[in-house]
């Protein structure tokens, strides 16, 4: 394959089952930047988001990057089933990858944290749970709130029912199921009371960030559009403490739940960019 190393797939023993790992060596033509760890988002989103994590995790390894991507519990190729995953024990998944890829590119360099909608959050939140602080965080797309997430996800069982029974089933009743203990289903993904507990109290507002460097990607069929008013009002309120952020809004379709699978170049133009200059 020439002077590029080729994608290595393996297990990673956890507590609960193995978990499945996708590791992008560095080049080895390259001086080495540190490791990336990519932390996917919430369900079908995930297997939409694999084409373009893979192009973008290349472009990374060539930049010297040692890039991981890790199925979290319940999740893709790993152990157990998604109505028995939680937010606590995706924490401890990603502490166990991220220790994972301490060991292969060693103490000396930083790992930098980068997360695609739900899994944005979640990277965020990893941040005090880790040994080290991230060399960098690069969120795509974030999602602000879990509760908002939860409640997008719930709405596709809302249109499944109405096309399915036509019950008119809301997503008041689906979160009221959640209260009463009841596990949901929504498009073929059992989601229990506790996830979505842990999702309702999620803000990203309430995070306390370490001082590192922020990238922070939206995507938009119109690139010229500013930042979205939660995004710009989230922005300020960290400038005013004093995090740095580079925000941009990119142009392209969002692949993560197209019908078809779908690729956004300009995103991984962008991002590769801005990791390969550290602005």
């Amino acid at each position: 394959m020439g002077v590029r190393n080729a994608l290595q797939c393996s297990f990673l023993e956890a507590g609960r089952g193995p978990l499945f790992l996708a590791y992008y060596p560095p080049s080895p033509t390259t001086s080495p930047r540190g490791g990336v760890l990519y932390v996917h988002p919430l369900a079908e989103e995930m297997n939409k988001s694999r084409r373009m994590v893979s192009l973008q995790a290349r472009k990374l390894a060539a930049l010297g990057y040692a890039v991981l991507t890790v199925d979290l519990y319940g999740c893709g190729d790993s152990s157990g089933d998604f109505r028995e995953a939680s937010w606590d024990q995706w924490i401890e998944d990603l502490v166990l990858a991220h220790t994972w890829l301490q060991s292969k590119i060693g103490k000396g360099q930083g790992i930098g944290l980068w997360g695609l909608r739900l899994g944005a959050l979640l990277a965020l939140n990893l941040t005090p749970h880790l040994p080290t602080p991230p060399s960098f965080v690069l969120l795509w797309q974030p999602v602000l709130k879990g509760e908002g997430a939860l409640t997008e996800f719930l709405r596709i069982a809302v249109a499944g029912d109405m096309m399915s029974s036509g019950n008119g089933v809301t997503v008041k009743q689906l979160r009221e199921k959640f209260a009463g203990g009841q596990t949901v289903e929504i498009a073929g993904y059992e989601v229990a009371p506790e996830l979505a507990h842990s999702l309702d109290k999620l803000k990203m507002a309430d995070i306390e960030l370490p001082e590192c460097k922020y990238y922070w990607v939206e995507i938009a069929r119109d690139g010229a559009r500013p930042l979205s008013f939660s995004a710009r009002k989230q922005l300020d309120a960290w400038s005013e403490s004093g995090i740095n952020v580079d925000s941009r809004v990119i142009q392209g379709e969002p692949f993560w739940k197209t019908v078809e699978i779908t690729d956004c170049p300009a995103l991984i133009e962008a991002t590769t960019g801005m990791l390969a200059s550290g602005s």
